[in-house]
C-alpha cells in the first residue's frame, strides 16, 4: 500500500531527540499507514539504527546511513528524497515535535495549494537559545498541546512572527518570501522537486542549504504558504554558531552568500547579501 506522506529525517547524534520527534509522529492523529519515516543517518557516532527499530512496530519507518562529510544535511535529505514513496516530502529536522494533527493538516494545505511550499509554525524557535531552559522545563512537563498553548501565551513563539506581523501572513506578496524558508519544518510535493531540483550538496558546514532549495523553488514559480495549524516545537539544543569562532562564522557566511548571489543573479538575493532577512522584504518588487 502506498502512503500520502513521507516524513523525512536528518539526524547526526542526539539520538534522545529523535526518540521525542518519533513519539510525536506516532501520536499523530492520522492512520499510520497514511504516511512513512526515513530516517538519514549523517555519520553519527551514536546508534541511532538501534532508535529506528524501536519504532518498527509503529508505522512504516526506514533507516539509512552515509559516511560523515562534513555538514550533510543536504546530502542526508537527498537520500530521504530518493528512497520516499509518498507524494508529499514533509522534512522536520531531528528534535521537532509535532503537534497530534501536524501530518493531517499538512495533506489539507496540499489538497488547497498546487505547487506549493507548506511552512509548519515552529514553537520556541529561535536563533540564541535565550528561553532554553524555560521551553524544556514546558515540553518535559507536559503533552504537546498542552505546551504549545502555554508557549503561546508566554511569547515562546516562531522567530519569524516578527516578519509574519510586520509583512503579513500571504507570503506570495512579499519581495522574498523564500528567506524564511526554512527546512526544519516544511512539506512539498514530490514531484515538484524532481522537477525543480534536490538540495545542493555543496554546502559542508551549516547552513545555507536550506535558503538555496527555497530559492530554486522561487525562480521555478513555486508558492510558499505558511500555515499555521501545522504546529510544532523546536526542542533547544546546543547552536552551531557556538562551536566556532566568530571569525569563521563569518567567513563561511559570505562565502555562501557570494555562492548564493553568483548561482541566482536576482535582486532580492542582493539585498539579501547587503541587508539580512529583516530589511529584505522593505525593498522594492523583485526582478527576476
Amino acid at each position: 500500500m502506498s502512503v500520502t506522506v513521507s516524513i523525512i529525517i536528518p539526524v547526526y547524534n542526539r539520538s534522545n531527540y529523535l526518540h521525542m520527534t518519533l513519539e510525536s509522529i506516532r501520536k499523530q492523529s492520522i492512520c499510520n499507514n497514511k504516511y512513512e519515516v526515513i530516517v538519514v543517518d549523517d555519520g553519527s557516532e551514536e546508534r541511532i539504527e538501534n532508535v529506528v527499530k524501536q519504532y518498527e512496530k509503529y508505522f512504516k519507518i526506514i533507516f539509512r546511513s552515509k559516511e560523515k562529510n562534513g555538514f550533510g544535511a543536504a546530502a542526508a535529505r537527498n537520500i530521504g528524497i530518493n528512497n520516499a514513496s509518498g507524494d508529499i516530502l514533509l522534512f522536520i529536522d531531528n528534535g521537532i515535535i509535532l503537534e497530534e494533527n501536524a501530518i493531517e493538516n499538512h495533506i489539507q494545505s496540499h489538497s488547497l495549494h498546487y505547487k506549493s511550499v507548506i511552512l509548519g509554525y515552529v514553537y520556541g524557535f529561535d536563533s540564541t537559545n535565550k528561553e532554553e531552559q524555560r521551553i524544556k522545563q514546558i515540553v518535559d512537563n507536559n503533552i504537546t498541546k498542552d505546551s504549545i498553548q502555554i508557549m503561546e501565551e508566554e511569547g515562546l513563539i516562531d522567530t519569524r512572527e516578527t516578519m509574519y506581523q510586520k509583512y503579513g501572513d500571504n507570503l506570495n506578496n512579499w519581495i522574498a518570501p523564500w528567506s524564511v524558508c526554512w527546512s526544519c519544518h516544511m512539506s512539498l510535493e514530490k514531484n515538484v522537486i524532481e522537477k525543480v531540483g534536490y538540495f545542493d550538496e555543496s554546502y559542508s558546514t551549516w547552513g545555507g542549504e536550506d535558503v538555496d532549495f527555497a530559492l530554486a523553488m522561487y525562480v521555478n514559480c513555486v508558492h510558499f504558504i505558511l500555515d499555521r495549524e501545522c504546529k510544532s516545537i523546536h526542542y533547544p539544543h546546543e547552536k552551531y554558531i557556538n562551536t566556532i569562532s566568530k571569525e569563521e562564522f563569518k567567513k563561511n557566511n559570505i562565502k555562501k552568500k557570494m555562492y548564493l548571489l553568483n548561482k541566482y543573479p536576482i535582486y532580492s538575493v542582493g539585498k539579501w547579501c547587503k541587508y539580512g532577512m529583516s530589511k529584505l522584504n522593505d525593498c522594492e518588487v523583485d526582478k527576476i
